[in-house]
């Protein structure tokens, strides 16, 4: 072929009787690099999955340090859904700065790794999983929130 000419890839497959596909494409098709791609996501997976304990282990503990300052607000006659707003406000804004700035850490790293080894940098590397471990960690904010929003707060005082 001549520089600047024309091929027709669907043409050129049916004469050699092959398939072309993308860079990407061709790496799917060993199963060494499919081995290895499972395991890597298999390990993701997992990290994520620990990650979320850990952010729920926290926002308990953080929770229950604040069971007193909660039942003040209960005792002065705010709703359980009140609270779990605020505290729910108050994790977002705890997860959103972590894991904005997790995030903005591993861009850079990315972009260092990126100048020795084949480096990915998509919106879907990058935004995906920000978003999602806030999200896991909301949903274990509220879980944590509900069990001491159920709390008496005369008994979460201290009375008798």
């Amino acid at each position: 072929y001549q520089d600047g000419a024309v091929v027709d890839e669907t043409a050129a497959n049916a004469l050699a009787g092959t398939v072309s596909t993308s860079r990407t494409g061709s790496f799917q098709a060993l199963g060494s690099y499919k081995s290895e791609n499972g395991s890597l996501m298999l390990m993701q997976a997992f990290l994520y999955g620990i990650s979320a304990l850990v952010i729920v282990a926290f926002l308990t503990v953080w929770t229950v340090q604040r069971t007193r300052d909660i039942a003040v607000l209960k005792a002065l006659g705010a709703s359980g859904g009140y609270v779990l707003r605020d505290a729910i406000a108050q994790a977002a804004m705890v997860l959103l700065a972590g894991a904005g700035l997790g995030g903005a850490i591993g861009l850079l790293g990315g972009f260092a790794a990126a100048q020795a080894a084949p480096f990915l940098i998509t919106p879907a590397t990058t935004l995906l999983p920000v978003l999602g471990i806030v999200a896991l960690g909301l949903a274990g904010a509220a879980l944590a929130v509900r069990r001491v929003t159920a709390v008496d707060p005369l008994i979460a005082l201290g009375g008798n």
